[in-house]
């Protein structure tokens, strides 16, 4: 199974050692508190977690044959899994869930590891579907969205698996690789644009056309279990056997540079992201251990980050520091006072209730949908069938969304089970994702 505490502790340090480009230094924030909320499902065996396109937490539970739900408010919905068919043929009832993930088309995908393992679908309504991997002992762990919108994940057997949004399976052998039956549990999409995962003797790398790489590790037989990408383009691991973390620096593709040390060009949104930067729209998120630019494309917008945006976008840059103090939440000492203040004098935003703006909140679909409108000043569209299933036309937002799709900035995030097309409405919104939005309503 995966060593999700090791892999959060590398992520946080890393980000921790990233010096903001945008906002000056904040006073150190009170200590942290945690708070537990129970399962109802006695010794459930919660693993794994995905924030889902519906703004909810995801997770599998992987000895009580559930798939859970919980709301950043703590509400806790499980969703159970059929009976085992295979059950008579003397394998364990529990269908041993691992690892779980938010597809292209907005449903969660999970892995069932067990010899008869299959891939499975839960859409944010709770409707199931099961696939198949062809052969025995599959054993299917860790899997990933891959740069081709298909899933992809690891198995036993020097395989690695392929799954399309319409349950299509594909397998690639791995001719000299070192997973074994076990070997590899984790996968993650690299900056190169391959698959990256870990090996018993190293690192994996395979390609969406099927060519794989190994990369043995300095310490033979370390045990790399868990693998991400580090905010500096590199593939970090945490090595079980011999107690180490490592790095492994993928070779990058030639060609014009976006100026951001983790957008390599062959990024899915390079293009836009450095007509992002060239405009001077941003100047990104920070500088990495090497002293490089990054974008942190991953990373959510908030509506601070939001205001500076759309405020350089609309050709601002700057503005001055207004006289008073508009929002009770954004003093005049915050490094986007002047921007957020500008961002409510175009009549862009009203705040989020009150008299604040909630700066450091991040922004959600639909959210983005009517800054842009606003930004753009255009009028709200209302017709009488709503293009999304998930934006029905009691959506506060809903003309905001149709609007948007009438531009062609958006064509939604994928279908339901009923094929009705779906807008992930309360889905946060990445950096990468929010300059594709930006450069389409302002080209």
């Amino acid at each position: 199974m995966r060593r999700p505490f090791l892999l959060a502790a590398l992520c946080a340090l890393m980000l921790a050692l990233l010096p903001s480009a945008l906002a000056p230094p904040r006073p150190a924030a009170a200590a942290p508190t945690i708070a537990e909320y129970p399962i109802p499902t006695a010794n459930s065996g919660p693993n794994g977690m995905a924030v889902g396109s519906d703004g909810a937490l995801w997770f599998v539970e992987t000895t009580g044959n559930k798939i859970g739900r919980i709301t950043v408010a703590g509400a806790v919905t499980e969703y159970p899994l059929p009976a085992r068919s295979d059950y008579n043929y003397g394998l364990s009832s529990i269908r041993f869930l691992d690892d779980i993930v938010t597809g292209p088309d907005g449903a969660l995908w999970f892995t069932e590891f067990n010899p008869l393992g299959k891939i499975w679908r839960i859409t944010v309504a709770g409707a199931l579907t099961e696939y198949a991997v062809p052969g025995a002992q599959s054993y299917p762990s860790g899997i990933t969205v891959g740069p081709d919108s298909a899933l992809w994940f690891t198995q036993n057997g020097n395989k690695i698996g392929r799954i399309t949004v319409g349950g299509a399976v594909t397998q690639y052998p791995l001719t000299g690789g070192s997973g074994g039956n076990g070997g590899r549990n984790d996968i993650v999409t690299g900056p190169d644009g391959a698959l990256w995962f870990p090996e018993f003797t190293g690192i994996g790398r395979l390609t969406t056309s099927g060519t794989f790489t190994d990369y043995p590790t300095p310490t033979p037989n370390s045990g790399p279990r868990s693998i991400a990408v580090g905010p500096d383009g590199a593939l970090w691991f945490a090595a079980e056997r011999n107690n180490t973390i490592g790095r492994l620096q993928p070779d990058q593709p030639s060609g014009p540079s976006s100026g951001f040390a983790d957008v390599p060009t062959n990024y899915w949104a390079y293009a836009q992201i450095t007509k992002f930067a060239q405009r001077g729209i941003t100047t990104g998120c920070g500088t990495d251990d090497q002293g490089r630019a990054v974008f942190c494309p991953e990373r959510g917008v908030t509506r601070a980050e939001m205001a500076v945006f759309l405020d350089r976008t609309l050709g601002f840059g700057t503005p001055p520091a207004p006289a008073s103090q508009r929002f009770s939440d954004v003093p005049t000492n915050y490094w986007a006072y002047a921007f957020i203040d500008k961002f409510a004098t175009l009549g862009i935003t009203t705040g989020c209730g009150g008299s604040e703006f909630c700066p450091d909140r991040g922004v959600n679909r639909a959210e983005m949908a009517a800054f842009l409108i606003r930004a753009l000043k255009k009028g709200q569209l209302t017709p009488a069938t709503p293009t999304f299933a998930d934006v029905p036309t009691s959506h506060p937002q809903f003309g905001y969304v149709e609007a948007l799709v009438k531009l062609g900035v958006t064509t939604g995030c994928g279908t339901n089970d009923a094929g009705q097309r779906l807008y992930c409405p309360d889905r946060g919104v990445t950096r990468a994702e929010m300059a594709v939005f930006i450069i389409r309503a302002f080209p």
